[in-house]
């Protein structure tokens, strides 16, 4: 019964694929317009999309976006996000557990700043446009708190 159990839900998944790729299509593009419009209404947000091929949705894993945002660190963002029940990653899922920075994000050309302000969204077809409007809203007011302090501290502006 175990074995026909996996069948039955591999053929699913199997049946499901190109309706699940297209939905977190969606929801990574959304996301990435919704970021990159807040960047034109916020000037002190500078994002650097470490996740994109040439800003391409179409030519990476749809199911995640990395993104940096000098110099209000990706931690502290994190746990205000967690205070509204959004839960998102930093740097790399291989650096998950690790209070450095990210050694992927550095390999690929990121300085230890840029790691360390980095956050890791993940979808899955479950996830909603709502969830990610809900994200970016969190995210953008969580940044304007907290940008006067982090810029100090760089000696950003």
């Amino acid at each position: 019964p175990l074995i026909v159990g996996l069948e039955t839900a591999i053929k699913h998944a199997v049946a499901q694929t190109e309706q699940t790729q297209d939905h977190l299509q969606s929801l990574c593009r959304h996301l990435v317009q919704g970021l990159q419009a807040m960047q034109e209404r916020i000037p002190e947000l500078n994002i650097h999309f470490n996740s994109l091929v040439d800003a391409d949705v179409m030519r990476q894993s749809p199911g995640m976006v990395n993104f940096s945002f000098p110099p209000v660190e990706g931690e502290v963002i994190l746990h205000h996000l967690e205070a509204k029940n959004i839960f998102v990653g930093l740097g790399s899922a291989c650096s998950a557990q690790s209070k450095e920075p990210s050694k992927i994000l550095m390999g690929i050309g990121l300085s230890e700043e840029q790691a360390r302000c980095s956050l890791r969204i993940s979808f899955s077809r479950n996830n909603t446009i709502e969830e990610i409007d809900q994200f970016l809203e969190a995210f953008g007011e969580a940044f304007q708190n907290l940008y006067s302090t982090f810029s100090q501290k760089a000696g950003h502006r």
